[in-house]
């Protein structure tokens, strides 16, 4: 939220009450005190009419409403696979998650056209995105209560080829052009072939490949994606082990992490994004577009589906809370970040008055009022404040607590805050429930 959004100065806020109801209120917790403030300035578009059918545009200033999240792998890694995978488990309010995603009729039918594809065993799978294509998919990440739908957030991911990675010295254009547009995302998705990952492990990277023929092993496709990775400081960052449901069934999620960070480049990269001076949020999240048992690795190293078997998608939805949290965790650093030196530079300010004005004039010039914080720290940023402590109220509580909360939440829904609580709990929730299955999946706690 800009501070274009707001001209009116600390003395000229309107109050919070918009009329008896709201006067009645006014005990209420702090959230929803400022939230009440935030009305009409957070949420746009407000609530979907009852058919549910959000509008999606991207209202400039919002920072922590709309994510641009950048997809990176290399070719054949399953970027379609798992966007479609992740709409088809969201697609609807499952109890268990509290949100959905809702995305246009057109987006909609291609993404469900592919995952029918993906999920009957007597097709092949969708072939590759082709150079010529960067796809883009627009997701209104959404709750529903009481008949109608309240869009809270807005999803942009945007995938591309990933024989962009592996391009020839005379598509360097390209690949720069690539490495500009993970920069400029609000967030990055490192998928990483879970197949790959599976040889590395067993110790036979390389091993199969023909004389002559180029290097097809996990530490080559680092090799790739690695350098782009180095550029994105005080991002969020995510590396999705793909085909989860493949690796799982021989090691463990701490051995395949500890491997992982064997790797000298992959090492590098991660001890200078969590240094104690930058804390970038960094994650490997295990993830599954299939499920177990939907499909094996044959002796030739192909994917096969089983006969008879339905998908079962593993934690294809935490990435997209982990996106949310950590992006809010940024925000609020950044804004501290802002508060010292904007409290530093009216120190210096201060100082200069007392010089000129000597400390007994500066007395009595502070007992008619304190000298006020800029309005373009604390009115421009009201909502990253707010979401943020929201978020930090639920960072230690469990995924039992958060799950009777969430329930709570969502049954009180009446308006967009009410929404935006129940989203937010929401994601907390299932990044809990990350943390409790895989307690390693945070790069920052080496």
């Amino acid at each position: 939220m800009g501070t274009e959004a707001i001209a009116y100065t600390r003395a000229e806020c309107p109050p919070a009450s918009d009329g008896p109801a709201e006067d009645a209120l006014q005990g209420g917790s702090p959230f929803s005190r400022l939230m009440r403030r935030l009305r009409g300035r957070w949420f746009a578009p407000r609530a979907s009419e009852p058919d549910g059918e959000p509008r999606r545009e991207r209202s400039a200033g919002d920072p922590l409403r709309n994510h641009d999240v950048f997809v990176l792998g290399g070719p054949g890694v399953g970027k379609t696979v798992l966007l479609a995978s992740m709409y088809k488990r969201l697609s609807i309010q499952r109890r268990g998650v509290g949100f959905f995603l809702a995305v246009s009729d057109s987006q909609k039918n291609l993404l469900l056209r592919k995952y029918r594809q993906i999920a009957n065993p007597a097709k092949s799978w969708p072939a590759a995105t082709r150079r010529s294509e960067v796809s883009s998919w627009d997701f209104a990440c959404s709750v529903r209560a009481k008949g109608r739908v309240y869009p809270v957030f807005q999803f942009r991911y945007r995938d591309y080829a990933g024989e962009f990675l592996h391009a020839s010295l005379e598509a360097d254009e390209e690949r720069i052009q690539l490495a500009e547009e993970a920069k400029r995302a609000d967030a990055v998705l490192v998928l990483l072939d879970g197949e790959k990952v599976l040889r590395h492990m067993r110790g036979s990277d390389g091993l199969e490949a023909d004389a002559g023929a180029e290097p097809d092993d996990l530490e080559t496709e680092l090799e790739s994606l690695l350098p782009i990775v180095a550029q994105l400081d005080r991002k969020p960052v995510q590396f999705l082990l793909t085909k989860w449901d493949v690796i799982q069934n021989e090691f463990d999620f701490r051995k395949v992490r500890s491997a992982l960070m064997e790797i000298e480049d992959f090492r590098e990269i991660v001890e200078q994004r969590v240094a104690e001076d930058v804390r970038s949020p960094t994650r490997i999240i295990p993830v599954s577009a299939l499920g177990q048992g939907f499909a094996r690795l044959d002796e030739s190293g192909r994917m096969l589906k089983t006969e008879g078997r339905r998908p079962r998608p593993m934690n294809v939805e935490m990435s997209i809370a982990c996106t949310s949290l950590d992006r809010i965790e940024l925000e609020q650093r950044a804004l501290e970040e802002k508060r010292r030196r904007l409290e530093q530079r009216e120190s210096t300010r201060r100082g200069r008055f007392r010089r000129l004005l000597g400390a007994r004039i500066l007395r009595i010039l502070r007992g008619l009022g304190n000298l006020p914080m800029p309005a373009e720290y604390w009115l421009g940023h009201r909502a990253i404040t707010v979401v943020a402590e929201l978020v930090n109220s639920g960072i230690k509580k469990s995924v039992d607590a958060l799950e009777r909360e969430l329930e709570t939440s969502l049954a009180a829904i009446a308006d967009e805050e009410g929404a935006l609580e129940a989203m937010v709990l929401a994601h907390q929730k299932l990044a809990a429930r990350l943390d409790d299955k895989f307690p390693e999946s945070d790069l920052r706690r080496l």
